[in-house]
């Protein structure tokens, strides 16, 4: 080989070399692409309408807002996706539950239908779930434990907010962080931070089907304790008769007797479970 070829081979090789050397990086996965992978926690109850909505546009959001951890003195938090941090919410009170573990449901029938996913709807009756946890109803000294904890149970620390759960039938603001239950597979807020019969301060937006108060000829008069599940053929026709008098006067009848908001279970065509 000619000595004057020598270099131009030297320099071919290097190039060739450093073409294979060169590493393109692939693409980062974008947010969409990383939360395609299943969340573990929701896998909890096989089956569960466990998708949260589409997000609202605008964030619905009050001065009531808490800073720091969302999930405080919330017990077991695992099982609470957050989707928003802190969010404002109207509807009517349908049912209220005191729990064993302290913690009070609230649910309404939001005035947004956008909050609910599947499962409040198939097993809530269409409801959004409240809860107000022990650190943060009456009762309590702040900075001391609720109640104590048990095993694996941990109820934080009192707040002094003293809230109460308002009355069924009532038309409420309720205010704190909304979330996705991925032992249930229903959206709650959880938890309750205020709650008010009118729109807090600070809000930024509310739902532009947000119903505006009825006429008072509008309100039927109260039937009193008038009904038994016997008087009706069906529960088609006991749940018209209750959804009726229910946001006025709850449920005065007394035909939900386990305030599920499922009238006359034991009536032909009445949800099974």
């Amino acid at each position: 080989m000619s000595p004057r070829l020598l270099p131009l081979l030297a320099a071919a090789v290097l190039a060739s070399c450093g073409a294979e050397a060169t590493v393109t990086p692939s693409p980062s996965p974008s947010i969409g692409e990383q939360s395609a992978t299943p969340d573990p926690d929701e896998a909890q109850v096989p089956g569960a309408q466990n998708a949260a909505p589409a997000t609202p546009a605008a964030a619905i959001t009050s001065a009531a807002c808490r800073s720091g951890d969302p999930l405080a003195n919330v017990y077991h938090p695992t099982r609470l996706r957050v989707i928003n941090a802190c969010r404002t919410t109207g509807g009517t009170v349908v049912v209220i539950r005191h729990e064993d573990d302290g913690d009070y449901h609230v649910n309404i029938r939001p005035d947004d239908p956008s909050v609910l996913n599947a499962a409040n709807v198939s097993d809530e009756g269409g409801a959004l779930v409240v809860e107000i946890v022990p650190a943060d109803e009456p009762g309590c000294t702040i900075g001391q434990p609720p109640r104590p904890s048990s095993g694996s149970y941990d109820y934080g620390h009192c707040t002094g907010a003293n809230i109460s759960p308002p009355l069924v039938g009532a038309h409420v603001f309720v205010t704190g962080p909304y979330v996705l239950d991925t032992a249930h597979g229903w959206m709650e807020i959880h938890s309750m931070w205020s709650v008010s019969t009118t729109a807090p301060t600070g809000l930024t937006s509310l739902p532009t089907n947000a119903p505006t108060a009825a006429p008072s000829s509008a309100q039927p008069p109260n039937p009193g304790d008038s009904k038994n599940c016997s008087d009706f053929p069906t529960y088609a026709a006991a749940k018209a008769w209750f959804d009726t008098y229910f946001p006025y006067y709850g449920d005065v009848a007394h035909l939900d007797g386990n305030h599920d908001g499922i009238p006359c279970e034991s009536l032909p065509g009445a949800p099974s479970g």
